[in-house]
């Protein structure tokens, strides 16, 4: 039987699980896009939060091989000295250097094509400003 303490508690653990689902929701999945803006991520869950980073400020990008606990010390946005990270699994990403040395990750497939296309852009762009 079911007392009022009990009712209590299991309100406070469903309010505690919908909290943590919204705060999880934003990076339940993203779209990353390269175009001749730069590099957009976006949750496909929510209009907000969004990474945009412009073109004019990327000095370059590779694919590289992330751990999410060892690299970023878990999943989701990640903030680390000097770099940042989208990280929703281990494995292939993305990582793109900025000017002042920052660096941003996002895990996703095909990293290196998506290098490719990113610092051919950013290549572009330099050319049509010099």
């Amino acid at each position: 039987m079911l007392n009022s303490e009990d009712l209590h508690h299991g309100g406070c653990r469903l309010r505690a699980a919908r909290v943590l689902g919204l705060a999880c929701a934003p990076f339940g999945g993203v779209r990353v896009t390269v175009d001749r803006r730069g590099l957009t991520v976006a949750s496909t869950v929510l209009p907000r939060p969004r990474l945009a980073l412009p073109l004019g400020s990327i000095v370059s990008a590779a694919g590289v091989q992330v751990d999410a606990m060892e690299d970023f010390g878990g999943w989701g946005y990640r903030i680390r000295p000097k770099r940042r990270g989208v990280v929703l699994r281990s494995g292939e990403s993305l990582s793109v250097r900025m000017v002042g040395g920052r660096k941003y990750v996002v895990t996703v497939d095909d990293a290196t094509t998506a290098a490719a296309l990113l610092n051919g852009l950013v290549n572009r762009h330099a050319q049509e400003r010099a």
